[in-house]
């Protein structure tokens, strides 16, 4: 039981917390990007990222930081809020808001406001990290304690052991808390919002390019979406989500 316990709580760890990135590996895919960057070129340099970030969808987000500078020089206002949502969502800084939400601002897009929900979801990307990190250090304490337990032959307390269950609780909760929740950029010029999943139901409002949304659910070709205070449909082809 002490063995078995003390493998599970490792094993627990190194899913949630050995997770490295691998930024080394992907700098030789955006050479030729990056080159076009620096040189100023931002139409070629903006579609070499795309071509890149198509074949590898999980690139490090330094990416949508250059696309959304260069989508910024082309006048693309909508790629750039884009590209920017898609960073803050790994880096979630008060900077990196303040540009996105000057960009949403400026050029009239809906959204990004710090309404219930997204006040909500931005504490929690803000103060995720530094939760995990705390979690950790007391997973290294506890992983101490069940150490120095087993080489004394001696029963894990429970006490203990009811701190090592909810420690797991509460990970699961933090990692999947808002997993629910997505949120998509409106790509088109317009899209209409339908009352059902159908191409001829009724049309009950229309969102702008660039216009933020909450998405809570799918069905086939179709989006389930709130906007503009009501529920309604959207094509998955009128949106870019945000990951």
């Amino acid at each position: 039981m002490k063995r078995s316990f003390f493998y599970i709580f490792f094993i627990v760890n190194l899913l949630f917390f050995a997770q490295l990135p691998d930024i080394q590996a992907q700098k030789p895919r955006y050479f030729l990007a990056d080159s076009l960057f620096q040189q100023q070129l931002w139409q070629s340099s903006f579609e070499e990222y795309q071509r890149q970030l198509r074949l590898y969808p999980e690139s490090h987000p330094w990416v949508h930081v250059k696309m959304a500078y260069a989508a910024e020089k082309l006048s693309l206002w909508a790629e750039s809020v884009y590209h920017l949502q898609q960073y803050y969502a790994y880096q979630p800084t008060d900077g990196v808001y303040d540009k996105l939400l000057h960009v949403a601002e400026t050029h009239q897009m809906s959204g990004y406001g710090r309404d219930d929900l997204n006040f909500l979801y931005t504490l929690y990307l803000e103060y995720y990290p530094y939760v995990m990190a705390i979690l950790l250090l007391f997973a290294i304490y506890l992983l101490w304690v069940f150490w120095q337990k087993k080489k004394q032959a001696q029963k894990v307390p429970i006490p203990y052991q009811a701190l090592f269950f909810s420690y797991i609780l509460l990970l699961i909760i933090l990692t999947n808390t808002f997993s629910w929740l997505q949120f998509g950029i409106i790509r088109t010029p317009e899209a209409l919002i339908r009352s059902n999943p159908s191409a001829g139901a009724e049309t009950i409002g229309q969102i702008r390019q660039g216009d933020k949304i909450n998405i809570v659910g799918s069905e086939d070709i179709w989006f389930h979406v709130y906007a503009q205070n009501q529920l309604g449909y959207i094509k998955k082809s009128d949106l870019w989500l945000i990951k």
